[in-house]
């Protein structure tokens, strides 16, 4: 009787513990404040165009996520091995949702071309295809550049 006591003792904390391990899981699952993208860069010296997974921070509406999603996007990739879409120090000046559209602008520094990211046509192509592929709801994208429409 003595080990039966004991025994059920000794599961008491662990089924105590366990329970508060479901329960930390399950707040964290249900609060997570990142959500993972397919991001999508060109190769160093290649046409090839390979995939990076990134965590963004959800945001309250489709607008900000939108917003934030590309700002990561601009930054570049993790890696060294992958291409920037657009020359450094780019930045998203606006980006505004709307019946199934992104009016995205980008700071000047887009125009500047470099050895160490894509040339301007493809970094508004991969822009396009990113946001597109990432949010179904958006059909079309319209790149401004310097507040003056960029085609890609």
């Amino acid at each position: 009787m003595k080990e039966s006591v004991k025994k059920q003792l000794f599961l008491i904390p662990l089924f105590i513990l366990g329970l508060a391990f479901i329960v930390s899981a399950l707040l964290y699952a249900m609060h997570n404040p990142w959500h993972p993208y397919v991001m999508f860069f060109g190769e160093y010296g290649s046409d090839k165009v390979y995939t990076e997974t990134r965590l963004v921070s959800k945001e309250p509406d489709n607008q900000q996520q939108v917003r934030a999603f590309t700002e990561s996007l601009v930054l570049g990739p993790r890696t060294n091995r992958f291409l920037p879409l657009f020359a450094k120090g780019t930045a998203v000046e606006f980006c505004i949702v709307k019946d199934g559209k992104v009016y995205v602008g980008l700071s000047k520094n887009a125009l500047f071309f470099s050895e160490e990211c894509a040339d301007i046509k493809t970094g508004i192509s991969m822009l396009k295809r990113n946001i597109v592929r990432n949010f179904t709801n958006i059909d079309t994208v319209e790149v401004y550049i310097d507040s003056i429409q960029v085609e890609g």
